[in-house]
């Protein structure tokens, strides 16, 4: 699974929060020296961040309530190898870096989502990758609602994402 040679051994469909909902994740893939930017940028859209780097932690609220949690994600070298078909990192960008949009079990997020993902890709060139496909997203796939391996960017509405080689 690409997820798990990129980003650690995460699970096929997301993780369990303290409050027994499922935590689903949306990983930003950018250029590094835009990394400054998008602090800005998150900084206006989520206010300031919690801590301080590598620390940071901004969050989106969703009815007074901790929606979406948005980091720098470590990013070896080492784990840049794509699977299936899908073009390397450096492919794509010269100094690539991840950051995380965590998404807590205890609301569906769906909209949240959505509205951060069109901010960011309207200001920036990047990709954005679910937990639900093997895909780097674009805008133009996001907002056309483009069925990529049978889904729709973020459709957390069918059966979890397995792994082809499950």
């Amino acid at each position: 699974m690409i997820r798990t040679r990129i980003f650690g051994d995460l699970p096929a469909n997301g993780s369990s929060n303290a409050d027994g909902g499922m935590m689903r994740s949306v990983f930003l893939l950018f250029e590094s020296q835009l990394s400054k930017s998008v602090i800005k940028f998150l900084d206006e859209y989520c206010g300031t961040a919690n801590g301080k780097s590598p620390d940071r932690q901004w969050i989106v609220l969703c009815d007074n309530d901790p929606c979406l949690y948005v980091y720098e994600s470590p990013l070896c070298e080492d784990d840049l190898a794509f699977e299936d078909g899908i073009p390397p990192l450096y492919s794509l960008m010269e100094e690539p870096t991840v950051w995380m949009v965590d998404v807590s079990g205890r609301h569906d997020g769906t909209k949240e989502v959505m509205k951060l993902a069109a901010a960011l890709l309207l200001n920036f060139p990047l990709y954005l990758m679910d937990d639900y496909t093997n895909h780097c997203w674009t805008l133009e796939e996001i907002t056309g609602n483009k069925i990529i391996e049978g889904r729709c960017f973020f459709d957390h509405s069918q059966a979890p994402f397995t792994t082809k080689s499950e």
